[in-house]
C-alpha cells in the first residue's frame, strides 16, 4: 500500500478512546515527517486525525473524522495520489456530500485522465475525461443525486466516485471528441436512455450519423452515411422514423456515382412500417480509367427504361430500354472487337423478349439514317397494314428514321 498508518485496533468505545490516544508520528530515513496525527480503527468505523507525506515532504493525506460521530460517514479528506497530483478533495456529513468536492484519476505519465466536480448544492455534476495527450476526451454534464451512503471506505478518486454515485441509468448530456479534438459525439440521456436530438461525426466533422430520439424511439428525419477508409463518402441515406426514406446514393471510392434513388415507407403485410425502393433508380458501373461502363435504370426495382453498356473508350456496346425488368423495343448491340452492330427490334410477352427482327451492320453504316429508314421499312412490313405500332428506343436509334417513314407508320 502506498501509505502506512500506526493502526491501534480497538477493544472500548472509540469515543472514550479517543480522548486518550496520544498522537503519533513517523519520519523517512531521511528524516522527513512521514506521519504526523491519529488514525485508530476497528472493523466498523475509524477515528483519524492527521495528516500524511511524500518524501519530497509534499503533502499526501489530510484525513479528520468528526469527534462522538462515525468517521466512515462523518469526515473532511484532501488526498494526492503522487506530489501536487490531487486525487480527492470532499467533506462528508452523515453519509452525504457536504459542499465542494472534486475526484481525479491520472494516466501512469501523471497526466490527469478523468475529473469530477460537484457540489453538494448543485443538481448537476461536470465528468470530464482526457486523452494521455491532454486533449479532452469527453465531457458531460450529469444528474447528481446526493443520497445518503453508508459506506465502509473512503472514497479517493473518481473511479470509486464513479461507481458509487454515477448509474446507469443516469440523465445528463455528453459530448466525446477524436483524439484530434473534433467532436465524435454528441447527445443526451435520460434515465439511461438516449433522447433528444444524437449526432455522430467522423474525425473530418462529417455526419455519419443524426437522429431524434422521443420516448425511447427514433423520430422524424434523419441520415446515415459510411465512408471509405480515406475519408470519402461511401453512402448516403435519409431516414424517417428510424427507416430508410428518401434520398439514396451510392459513391464509388473515387467520387464518382455507383446508384442513386429514393426510398419510400410502406405497410405491405399489417406488421408495421417497411422501407422500399420507389421510383427511379439509376446504377452506374465505370472503367479503370474513369469512364462509364454501364448505366441502368430501375423503376420499383425492376429494370426500365434506358439501358447502356459502353467500352473504356466510350464507345456503345449495347443500347436500348427495358420495360418491367424485360428488354424492350429497338436494341443496338456490338460485337466484342465492336467490328459490327446489331440492330434488334422486340417484344415482351408473358415477361420474356421477343426478338421481332434484327439486322446486322458494319461500323460504316452505324447510326447511318439510311441504315435506320431501311431497318424501320422491313420492321414495317411485318404488320398488318391497319397496325401503328409504338416504337420503344434510345435517342441514338432508329427512330430518327421514323418521320423518313411518315408518322402514319409508326
Amino acid at each position: 500500500m502506498r501509505r502506512c498508518f500506526i493502526v491501534v485496533f480497538l477493544t472500548m468505545l472509540l469515543d472514550s478512546f479517543t480522548h486518550a490516544q496520544e498522537i503519533e508520528r513517523d519520519y523517512y530515513d531521511s528524516g522527513h515527517l512521514k506521519f504526523e496525527g491519529i488514525y485508530v480503527e476497528n472493523e466498523d468505523d475509524i477515528i483519524a486525525n492527521y495528516r500524511s507525506y511524500f518524501k519530497t515532504a509534499d503533502l499526501e493525506t489530510r484525513l479528520v473524522t468528526v469527534p462522538g460521530k462515525q468517521g466512515l460517514q462523518n469526515f473532511t479528506i484532501v488526498d494526492y495520489v503522487a506530489p501536487g497530483l490531487l486525487s480527492t478533495k470532499h467533506t462528508m456529513a452523515n453519509g452525504k456530500l457536504v459542499g465542494d468536492f472534486v475526484f481525479n484519476d491520472y494516466f501512469e505519465n501523471g497526466e490527469l485522465q478523468t475529473r469530477i466536480k460537484g457540489s453538494s448544492t448543485l443538481p448537476q455534476l461536470t465528468y470530464k475525461e482526457y486523452y494521455s495527450n491532454r486533449k479532452i476526451k469527453a465531457e458531460s454534464t450529469i444528474e447528481f443525486n446526493n443520497e445518503v451512503k453508508q459506506l465502509d471506505y473512503i472514497m479517493r478518486d473518481a473511479s470509486d466516485f464513479t461507481e458509487e454515485y454515477i448509474q446507469q441509468n443516469t440523465s445528463g448530456t455528453l459530448v466525446s471528441y477524436h483524439p484530434n479534438g473534433n467532436v465524435a459525439y454528441k447527445g443526451a440521456v435520460v434515465d439511461g436512455e438516449e433522447d433528444g436530438e444524437i449526432l455522430y461525426l467522423t474525425p473530418n466533422n462529417d455526419i455519419i450519423k443524426k437522429y431524434t430520439i422521443k420516448n425511447g424511439e427514433e423520430s422524424g428525419p434523419g441520415e446515415v452515411n459510411t465512408f471509405y477508409s480515406n475519408g470519402q463518402l461511401k453512402t448516403h441515406t435519409e431516414t424517417y422514423n428510424g427507416l430508410k426514406s428518401g434520398l439514396y446514393v451510392r459513391f464509388y471510392e473515387d467520387s464518382q456515382i455507383a446508384e442513386r434513388g429514393y426510398y419510400s415507407q410502406e405497410d405491405f403485410d399489417g406488421n408495421g412500417l417497411e422501407s422500399f425502393k420507389k421510383g427511379i433508380w439509376r446504377n452506374y458501373e465505370y472503367h479503370s480509367n474513369g469512364n462509364l461502363a454501364e448505366e441502368v435504370t430501375y423503376v420499383n426495382q425492376l429494370k426500365s427504361g434506358k439501358y447502356q453498356k459502353l467500352d473504356e473508350h466510350g464507345r456503345i456496346l449495347e443500347a436500348g430500354k427495358y420495360l418491367a425488368g424485360e428488354m424492350h423495343g429497338v436494341w443496338q448491340l456490338y460485337d466484342d472487337r465492336k467490328a459490327h452492330f446489331l440492330l434488334r427490334a422486340a417484344i415482351s410477352l408473358k415477361g420474356r423478349p421477343i426478338t421481332l427482327y434484327q439486322d446486322l451492320h458494319c461500323n460504316k453504316t452505324k447510326e447511318q439514317p439510311a441504315t435506320h429508314k431501311a431497318f424501320l421499312k422491313t420492321l414495317h412490313t411485318m404488320f398488318p397494314s391497319n397496325y401503328r405500332p409504338i416504337v420503344v428506343a434510345p435517342l441514338s436509334s432508329p427512330t430518327q428514321g421514323i418521320n423518313r417513314l411518315g408518322s402514319e407508320k409508326y
